[in-house]
């Protein structure tokens, strides 16, 4: 009689792409009884991802369990599958704004954050409540897994803290983390923050393209400051500096002067954004140019 098996391991078994691919063309020509594939500390890499998800899709694959991912990290795929309803491992954007993750759900994605399956670009945690805490379990997954993240979204997160700040800023700092855009509007940014924000953009400058910090009305003048100092480092390749409604008053003319003879002297390209107010905004278009 026929043997049906309906679970297999072959996990720690070192199968490459190429391994991959002849592993699905098998399963789809016999597709319907395996039930459980354990591939736990095989790297399927970006084409065999792609072979596991066809096989998947596939209406006569009865497959309930695929494993290729450590148990943490498993659990938060399952955990953000679960939210935006596709595998985040096949995607190179997540969009999470306004969920209120917690402690438990920041864990959870933490978990995946930090395995080296997961490829994100962009992340969007916009209006997510993160916390001091939470920013510390974020951070410290990128940390250990820094080199795709391009553009990071913390906007509208007031809870963030010195200690967030100062965690977000020590990734910053690491040259493996190569992040080119930052959104950090409306997250209470305060005039010491910014110091520490843009002392770590000072040590590994050569990155970021686009900074927005709007809405953060506590930077006062010395944090603008910090960013005039800033954008005057000629390692410093900024494009995009958004710091719409500061309520600084000369500093932020000042700064505008800064960027403009900056622009010139430099030959660089930077888009500064800056209102505060229709008159003084009137008063100051004689002094900058945008």
């Amino acid at each position: 009689g026929r043997i049906i098996y309906f679970s297999n391991r072959l996990s720690d078994c070192s199968i490459t792409e190429e391994g991959y691919k002849a592993l699905s063309s098998a399963l789809r020509s016999n597709p319907s009884h395996l039930i459980e594939l354990d591939l736990t500390g095989n790297d399927p890499g970006p084409s065999g991802l792609k072979q596991l998800s066809d096989l998947l899709q596939d209406p006569n694959c009865q497959l309930k369990t695929l494993r290729f991912l450590g148990p943490a990290a498993d659990e938060g795929c399952q955990y953000v599958t679960g939210i935006v309803g596709k595998n985040p491992l096949l995607l190179r954007e997540l969009n999470l704004r306004g969920r209120k993750l917690g402690d438990t759900g920041v864990n959870q994605f933490a978990a995946l954050l930090q395995d080296k399956h997961c490829t994100l670009n962009t992340l969007s945690l916009c209006e997510c409540s993160i916390t001091e805490k939470q920013c510390l379990i974020l951070t410290s997954a990128l940390k250990s897994n820094p080199s795709h993240l391009r553009e990071l979204n913390l906007s509208c997160n007031e809870l963030l803290g010195d200690s967030g700040v100062k965690n977000l800023s020590d990734l910053l700092m690491n040259t493996q983390f190569k992040l080119e855009k930052l959104h950090l509007c409306d997250c209470s940014i305060t005039e010491k923050q910014c110091l520490i924000l843009t002392s770590a953009l000072k040590s590994n400058p050569s990155h970021l393209r686009e900074l927005k910090l709007s809405w953060n009305k506590l930077l006062g003048d010395s944090g603008v400051k910090n960013l005039s100092d800033l954008l005057m480092n000629t390692q410093f390749k900024l494009e995009k500096l958004e710091l719409v409604s500061l309520h600084s008053t000369a500093v932020t003319v000042k700064l505008k002067i800064t960027v403009y003879f900056h622009k010139v002297t430099m030959k660089l390209k930077l888009t500064v954004i800056i209102f505060y107010g229709i008159l003084q905004c009137l008063n100051d278009l004689s002094v900058y140019i945008m």
